[in-house]
């Protein structure tokens, strides 16, 4: 289940009497924000971001997650050898968070239609994608998590963060998308297609 944000600590974290998750800085001389890499290169970022596939990945765990704020300023990039790598921060518009920015419940089929409630892309994204195939990895590896590990994640969240009632509705959304996100995928990249916003 840590799928993708390898340096987010879980655990409580007091900040002025508040409860909270929190993000470590990677160890690098010099941190960006997406937009501002892409400024700062002045050529198409793909060529520069070391293991680029990886942006694939986090497209379809925001897809699965409903993610309606992944954006340039909340992917954030650091040198690593001659290419950049990169990190995710602030997921709060995300899982229980969109639904309420969104004012939609989990299994409302607003959530099937990704083109709709996200084109905060980040830079280079849709260029970089030609066909459903390269996203198709990443889907295979969301759905092969066993249900019992999701369920058992969420779970563990203390009830000082999530009450009962929200860690049932989070796992209902998380199973149900797991599930269909094949299609969800498709029908995201069919769109694009259709509408001229792919290569």
């Amino acid at each position: 289940m840590d799928f993708f944000i390898h340096w987010t600590i879980r655990g409580r974290v007091l900040k002025g009497g508040q409860r909270g998750v929190v993000s470590l800085v990677r160890p690098a001389r010099r941190h960006y924000h997406w937009n501002q890499l892409c400024k700062r290169l002045n050529s198409p970022i793909m060529k520069h971001i070391r293991k680029p596939e990886r942006l694939l990945k986090t497209f379809v765990f925001d897809v699965w997650i409903c993610n309606v704020d992944r954006h340039g300023d909340n992917l954030i990039a650091y040198p690593k050898g001659n290419k950049y790598s990169f990190y995710l921060i602030d997921h709060g518009l995300a899982l229980l968070g969109a639904m309420k920015w969104r004012r939609a419940p989990w299994y409302s089929p607003y959530w099937d239609e990704v083109a709709k409630y996200n084109r905060h892309y980040v830079q280079g994204l849709r260029s970089y994608i030609y066909s459903y195939q390269q996203l198709s990895p990443y889907v295979k590896q969301i759905q092969r998590i066993p249900k019992y590990k999701i369920k058992k994640i969420v779970k563990s969240i203390p009830s000082s963060i999530l009450s009962y009632r929200k860690k049932k509705t989070i796992i209902k959304l998380l199973l149900s998308r797991q599930e269909y996100l094949h299609f969800i995928v498709h029908r995201w990249f069919a769109w694009n297609r259709t509408n001229g916003q792919l290569r």
